[in-house]
């Protein structure tokens, strides 16, 4: 073989193991090789002790440091490699490549120069992620040129670097990763080149990640993608804040909601790895959610952050630059619970649902057609609760959302988890027989009715996280008693039906929208006045339900005759 051939090969295997480990972005990166070796008449390239070292007077921002254990590359015949500049090799596999990232946060520093009010949040996308972005991969497979890759006991360390210099580990991850049969095809109706694969296997082993500066750090155990098995499972997610309950809201510096969530297991059927490469889309013919549970927090002591706009679920959907199709999704064995702290409280109050049981369908994000929700859990993690949504996808519906629930009977101190250290109200007897609940969500304001049927209510008034009694509280325990209704009968002439009326609060969840619209009607049902509602529409409100009284009388005396 010429030493010009064998100068030609050499050049190959060097830029292809840059390309392969570092993309576009690996100029100014040594690349050496410990030994170094073509088998012309087997087309292998096979590479060993690969040492990838930065230049540092060319990556002054973020650089990579890497060795890799061999490489294998298996050519096509020799003159295809020589001449070809759009060369296709047969397969590329990579043994325990590892790779350490670095990058100095210099986001964190111009953050730090501005006042504590005005500090920007990073978005997600510019966070890094160990993770593989299969968007990205789909173009990058475009560029490669290899129709076999293999990445074997591949592992990714990342290294925050602080204004002081310090090192931070923030994140690991363990991979493996095998693509074959890969084909590039034009599409004439489409006009553009899309990605085949015959296989594909992704398996990714106990991994976390957190930053310097984040709110929130995650981990997880495993992640296996399969296109053979045609399965998506990931096991043990766990996702909470780095920082203690009083530091992460002092960091914060708005009220917002504190998040902590963990999830036991997620299985997916039917994963396409086509559409995935190059449709951007998401497709699984049955995806089951196990053993989720979520905690969520929020401190009223803080002033809220009025410049933000919270998205509603359909214009969230609409807004996708990706599609997400799911045949059927269920969430099973969950919980939620939920505390708030109150202005001036020492604690929070706290609201949980247990046994939490989820059934969606369908999903089809390019779809107009609207996705239905069932949920199933039991509240205070003893009251059976049933709640149906219907999310509008198309951008023409009139309203967004409709809901309708029901409660089974329960007592209401129940409710004194959360309204004794929030209100300082106290329920020291009672019992509610039923409650439902029908409301429609619009962009701006929720609407329906609420029956909230009980008897025998007696509350008890105190300060927040206070159970004393004093003589200034005894009457303003009898004031509150006779204000309120002691029963609200069940449906018969008598009966309080309580109309909703809530403006939504922007930059607020849709959460908030859901709950604060059902609670409007608590007013009406245990006082009977309808101050909720807007002036010009509490007229034809109390007349509609003088006409629904009426009603419900001529058909009690009409039956009675009959």
């Amino acid at each position: 073989m010429s030493d010009y051939t064998q100068k030609k090969l050499e050049d190959f295997a060097a830029n292809t193991v840059k390309e392969i480990a570092l993309g576009k972005n690996g100029d100014g990166y040594f690349v050496t090789f410990n030994n170094f070796n073509i088998n012309w008449f087997k087309g292998k390239l096979r590479a060993t002790g690969i040492v990838i070292i930065p230049n540092k007077e060319k990556e002054k921002i973020s650089w990579i440091n890497g060795t890799v254990d061999t490489v294998k590359i298996k050519l096509p015949q020799l003159h295809k490699i020589i001449f070809s500049r759009n060369l296709t090799v047969k397969e590329v596999t990579l043994t325990k490549p590892n790779f350490q990232f670095f990058w100095k946060d210099s986001l964190v520093q111009k953050e730090k120069a501005q006042p504590k009010e005005k500090q920007p949040s990073k978005k997600i996308a510019d966070r890094k992620s160990p993770l593989i972005r299969f968007s990205v991969l789909g173009q990058r497979l475009k560029q490669i040129g290899a129709t076999s890759i293999n990445l074997t006991d591949m592992k990714f360390n990342g290294y925050q670097i602080t204004k002081s210099g310090v090192h931070k580990h923030v994140f690991h991850t363990s991979q493996d990763l095998h693509i074959s049969g890969i084909q590039l095809i034009y599409d004439e109706d489409k006009e553009k080149n899309i990605i085949n694969v015959d296989e594909l296997a992704f398996e990714c082993g106990p991994s976390f990640m957190k930053g310097v500066n984040e709110l929130y750090e995650y981990k997880f155990d495993s992640i296996v993608i399969s296109k053979e098995k045609n399965i998506f499972e990931l096991k043990g997610l766990d996702v909470k804040p780095q920082l203690s309950e009083r530091n992460f809201f002092e960091t914060v510096g708005k009220q917002t909601d504190m998040m902590s969530l963990s999830i036991g297991y997620v299985s997916g059927i039917g994963f396409n790895a086509d559409e995935l490469f190059d449709q951007n889309k998401i497709h699984l013919n049955d995806i089951k959610i196990d053993s989720l549970q979520a905690q969520i927090y929020r401190d009223k002591n803080y002033p809220e952050d009025t410049t933000v706009v919270k998205n509603l679920p359909n214009r969230s959907i609409q807004a996708l630059n990706y599609t997400i199709a799911l045949d059927k999704f269920n969430v099973t064995n969950s919980s939620l619970t939920y505390k708030e702290k109150s202005k001036d409280a020492n604690l929070p109050g706290e609201i949980t649902l247990t046994d939490i049981t989820i059934d969606v369908p369908t999903v089809n994000t390019d779809s107009i057609d609207n996705i239905a929700l069932h949920l199933k859990c039991k509240l205070f993690g003893k009251t059976p609760t049933r709640i149906d949504c219907t999310l509008h996808t198309d951008s023409t519906a009139k309203n967004l959302m409709d809901v309708k629930g029901h409660i089974d009977g329960f007592p209401l101190s129940y409710f004194n988890t959360f309204t004794h250290n929030n209100a300082g109200v106290v329920f020291q007897e009672g019992r509610a027989r039923s409650i439902d609940f029908d409301i429609d969500l619009y962009d701006q304001v929720g609407r329906g009715n609420l029956d909230f049927y009980y008897n025998d209510l007696k509350i008890k008034l105190t300060g927040k996280n206070d159970e004393k009694s004093n003589f200034v509280e005894s009457i303003a325990n009898f004031a509150a008693n006779n204000m309120v209704a002691y029963k609200n009968n069940n449906p018969g002439p008598k009966a309080r039906h309580a109309p909703l009326y809530f403006k939504r609060v922007q930059y607020k969840s849709v959460i908030h929208y859901i709950i604060h619209t059902i609670m409007s009607g608590l007013e009406t049902s245990v006082v009977g006045t309808y101050t909720h509602i807007p002036q010009e529409e509490r007229k034809k409100t109390k007349q509609k339900y003088k006409d629904r009284k009426k009603a419900s009388k001529k058909h009690k005396k009409h039956a009675t005759h009959q």
